[in-house]
């Protein structure tokens, strides 16, 4: 059986992308990829194109908090 993969193209180094926007998906949202084409409807395939989605938004944000939270212990700590 034939598999894809839904995911950024550019997430190497998840702490340096930080925005959502900067992403480049492996599969565009606006048309059902050929292995999924008749098994699947355009709605569906956008609706799990968006959850995925938003599972690497809340990735990013919890990256984003971890910056915030590791900013002030890491500068003390180089400062010392």
């Amino acid at each position: 059986m034939s598999s894809f993969e839904l995911k950024p193209l550019n997430c190497n180094n998840i702490s340096v992308t930080s925005k959502l926007e900067d992403l480049v998906w492996s599969t565009a949202r606006d048309h059902v990829p050929p292995i999924l084409d008749g098994r699947v409807s355009l709605k569906q395939w956008q609706q799990t194109f968006d959850e995925c989605k938003n599972i690497y938004e809340r990735l990013l944000s919890n990256v984003d908090s971890l910056k915030l939270l590791a900013s002030p212990l890491l500068y003390k700590y180089l400062k010392a």
